[in-house]
């Protein structure tokens, strides 16, 4: 069998990670694969290894803007992958216009089908963007012959809007192995410098402003209490955070932007904190959050979308809308030096659950049985 794989999308951080975890994870044994290829721009190609049963395809178009891009997905991916002999196409964001079938889609993002989401975007290009983004994922569902979902709550959401499914698998994302070293807590938080951590780029749904308000208030209690913002900054959105966060802390003593971190650098980085905030009020599978489990960190998290699947009873739980519920949240963390250790513990068990190896295996044998 020969497999093709369109990741001629994927930019997020979720769907690189993903992409680089089940190829670098594939074991040509366990399937009756003969070649995968793979098209994607060069900077993603870089990151997996070569290996003999893999073809990369870094096609011209994909280096210029977002119509060249399209241009090629819909009139030339298909001649491509039906020239090299491909079986069936895996096409790893859902957002896919091409032409080539059968394939199977997968949801990588969750935003379009919450119900609320575009309460969080003011009219303008990216409301738009979503928009029509969901017309093109609806149809990329009901045409495929299989779908992979990262949780369960995604697939009740999303079929919600398709219809029942025929064929379809949850298939949750892996975590990394640099993170398998678990994170050494402190004792006691009571007396001590108490620092905080919320990986997400800035975001209207990710609720940076509840998290500052939350954290302000904290300090009355916990003078040492600091938050560090880790995640992209930029746009709009992004200045109006900014602009809050000085407002509140003029100097930024207790309120950090480190921008992005590089996701190799992020286990050691984690590592300096103690406690971690989850606050985002939408997603498809929260992949910091599992990552944090694994290191065995404190979490105080939304009690949104699928975090409650996925952390089960290892976390304290809040209401992202309400700034009075993080703070008691976390406060709680705080207080409880044997609740949070045991929480910590627990996320960490649940956590040994999400390997590449288990994704990769699931997710190629998904591939073949559907051809």
């Amino acid at each position: 069998m020969i497999i093709g794989i369109d990741a001629s999308r994927n930019k997020s951080g979720g769907a690189i990670t993903h992409i680089i975890g089940i190829l670098n994870s594939f074991d040509v044994d366990k399937h009756k694969i003969e070649k995968i290829h793979i098209w994607s721009y060069q900077k993603l190609l870089d990151q997996i290894p070569d290996a003999p049963w893999l073809k990369k395809h870094s096609p011209r178009f994909l280096s210029f803007n977002l119509i060249f891009q399209l241009f090629w997905q819909r009139f030339l991916l298909h001649r491509e992958a039906k020239k090299v002999g491909c079986d069936i196409m895996f096409d790893s964001d859902a957002g896919s216009i091409s032409k080539f079938k059968p394939f199977i889609t997968m949801s990588q993002d969750l935003l379009n089908f919450e119900k609320d989401s575009l309460k969080y975007y003011k009219f303008g290009i990216a409301r738009i963007r979503l928009f029509f983004l969901y017309y093109i994922q609806i149809a990329s569902f009901r045409n495929s012959v299989g779908t992979i979902f990262l949780t369960n709550y995604s697939s009740k959401v999303i079929q919600n809007h398709t219809g029942d499914l025929k064929n379809y698998r949850i298939i949750p994302h892996g975590i990394d192995d640099a993170f398998g070293k678990i994170h050494k807590l402190k004792e006691n938080l009571s007396d001590s410098e108490i620092k905080i951590l919320y990986i997400s780029p800035i975001q209207e749904y990710k609720n940076h402003i509840n998290v500052i308000k939350a954290v302000n208030v904290l300090r009355s209690n916990y003078p040492k209490v600091s938050i560090t913002f880790a995640g992209k900054i930029d746009g709009d959105f992004g200045r109006s955070v900014m602009e809050f966060s000085r407002s509140i802390d003029s100097s930024l003593a207790f309120i950090n932007f480190v921008g992005n971190i590089r996701h190799d650098e992020l286990p050691t980085f984690t590592k300096e904190f103690d406690i971690i905030v989850f606050a985002s009020s939408v997603e498809n599978m929260p992949i910091t959050l599992i990552e944090s489990m694994r290191l065995g960190m404190p979490i105080a998290c939304s009690d949104r979308g699928p975090m409650p699947e996925v952390l089960k009873d290892a976390g304290i739980y809040f209401d992202p809308d309400r700034p009075d519920s993080i703070e008691a949240a976390i406060r709680l963390l705080i207080d409880n030096n044997h609740l949070r250790t045991s929480l910590a513990k627990k996320a960490r068990e649940y956590s040994l659950e999400y390997t590449w190896e288990r994704c990769s295996f699931e997710t190629f044998s998904f591939l073949c049985d559907s051809v």
